[in-house]
């Protein structure tokens, strides 16, 4: 009887294992695209952010040519935008 009883306890407990297997499959699923996600989104932020650098430096560029200065100092031209130089 105890056996019996035993078993059947068994039986009903391990009839969870293949949800519980499958729940931490998915929970590492989640995770790995988590991270690919979070990997894009560094990407997309660094093209951004090198975007905005290049076009302050052309809006630099466009104002020297506009104001007719050809000798800008260094300095002078930090203050239009971050990462302008000479060579804007």
């Amino acid at each position: 009887m105890a056996g019996a009883l035993l078993s059947a306890i068994v039986k009903k407990e391990f009839a969870y294992l293949p949800f519980i297997s499958s729940e931490f499959a998915l929970t590492a699923s989640v995770d790995k695209e988590v991270q690919k996600l979070e990997t894009k989104f560094h990407t997309i932020q660094a093209v951004l952010n090198d975007a905005e650098k290049r076009q302050l430096k052309e809006v630099a560029k466009a104002i020297v040519e506009a104001l007719g200065v050809r000798d800008f100092s260094t300095t002078e031209l930090q203050s239009l935008g971050p990462g302008c130089t000479p060579s804007c």
